[in-house]
């Protein structure tokens, strides 16, 4: 599937990744956490990106900071 992916410190830029839990997984590092701004739009981000020290990334609508490459 087309994605974008936005890594900490680099412009967000398009990709090919599986349809599938594992290349979800392998894009973001680790366990996938899947998180809704608004309708249509998802994030999907490392479940424990801010536990494993990942580098902050963005700031969201809500206020928390996703840690890690997201998609």
């Amino acid at each position: 599937m087309r994605v974008l992916m936005v890594e900490p410190g680099k412009k967000p830029f398009v990709t090919q990744i599986g349809n599938d839990l594992e290349s979800l997984q392998k894009a973001v590092d680790g366990l996938i956490e899947v998180l809704y701004l608004e309708e249509n739009v998802l994030i999907v981000c490392n479940e424990e990106g801010k536990c494993m020290g990942l580098e902050g990334n963005r700031r969201i609508d809500n206020g928390d900071i996703i840690a890690g490459a997201f998609l």
